[in-house]
């Protein structure tokens, strides 16, 4: 998988003369992304749930969004520890944040966000489950390819434990 994503990064670099970045100004986009979790909870291995993010924002200039996210689970992760297997299973995830955009180039740029989370997961061993939630500070780091249509790229920190590396696309109206 990580080669797959430094493939498709090396890609979208050589790629960037094709496509003009456009002014964003009063624009609004929709974006979906597919996400591995890396979730590290104290004394257990690390679990690396999926998930699935819907993004949707709007420029208030050409370099800041607002964006609000949805995020569903869509695969949970076991991790078994002396013959019992722990399962973690992502719910929901909600959150808001403040976009910044930096050009890099003709159709390349980078974006970090700030904002705050709230997510709920699902945890069960030895026919037991519990449910838990969180919320907080969030905050990541992005790139997109291309204009009104642009492939992503992103790490995000949604809490101390809970990080994604996401991939996905997004389409500005």
């Amino acid at each position: 998988m990580k080669k797959s994503l430094v493939n498709l990064s090396m890609l979208m670099f050589l790629c960037t003369a094709s496509v003009a970045v456009a002014d964003n100004t009063g624009k609004m986009y929709f974006g979906a992304q597919y996400a591995i979790s890396y979730f590290d909870e104290s004394g257990l291995d690390e679990f690396n749930p999926t998930l699935f993010v819907a993004r949707f924002g709007k420029y208030i200039n050409d370099s800041v969004a607002i964006e609000a996210r949805i995020g569903v689970g869509l695969e949970d992760d076991t991790v078994d520890i002396s013959t019992i297997d722990y399962t973690l299973e992502l719910d929901t995830l909600y959150g808001l944040y403040a976009v910044v955009n930096f050009p890099l180039g003709d159709a390349l740029s980078a974006y970090g966000l700030i904002g705050f989370t709230e997510a709920d997961a699902t945890f069960s061993a030895s026919g037991l489950s519990g449910s838990a939630d969180d919320d907080g500070l969030s905050y990541g780091v992005g790139l997109n390819w291309g204009s009104d249509v642009a492939l992503n790229l992103e790490y995000m920190e949604y809490f101390t434990d809970f990080t994604t590396l996401g991939i996905g696309g997004l389409v500005r109206f």
